[in-house]
């Protein structure tokens, strides 16, 4: 495959690992891109599409992302919720960008228009807001 359809390897070692994910926004029918949105430096770990109940009739897409994360041994910089909307041409803008303590391993959308996640091995329950997704509820 050539660059322009995988991009350039990011090299990195254990005390400086690098990552690099994108997310891409298609059209099912033809199955061209619409839209494509660089994560330079974080590794996109889970992603969901999620209706919150404050914003009936909107989709949003999140995204759990983490930086300079190694496997063996698991560990990592930082780690964050990115809330992006879906536009009516397509594209996607992302509104913001929420900081948590553990890589956010699983997403779904699931209680009452609130948002499910799994960070680390705790599940907390967030709800939008203009500035950030607020924690609701945690259990460890």
């Amino acid at each position: 495959l050539s660059f322009q359809q995988i991009g350039y390897s990011k090299l990195g070692n254990s005390d400086n690992p690098k990552w690099a994910s994108a997310i891409y926004v298609m059209d099912p029918s033809t199955g061209k891109t619409i839209h494509r949105v660089s994560l330079d430096e974080e590794l996109a770990v889970s992603i969901a599409v999620v209706k919150f109940k404050d914003r009936a009739g909107e989709d949003f897409l999140v995204v759990g992302t983490v930086t300079g994360m190694t496997f063996h041994p698991r560990k990592f910089s930082s780690a964050a919720l990115k809330v992006y909307r879906f536009m009516p041409d397509g594209t996607i803008n992302m509104l913001h960008s929420t900081k948590i303590l553990n890589i956010p391993l699983a997403i779904c959308a699931a209680i009452d228009g609130r948002l499910l996640v799994g960070v680390g091995s705790s599940i907390q329950i967030y709800e939008l807001s203009d500035r950030h997704l607020l924690l609701n509820c945690e259990q460890k």
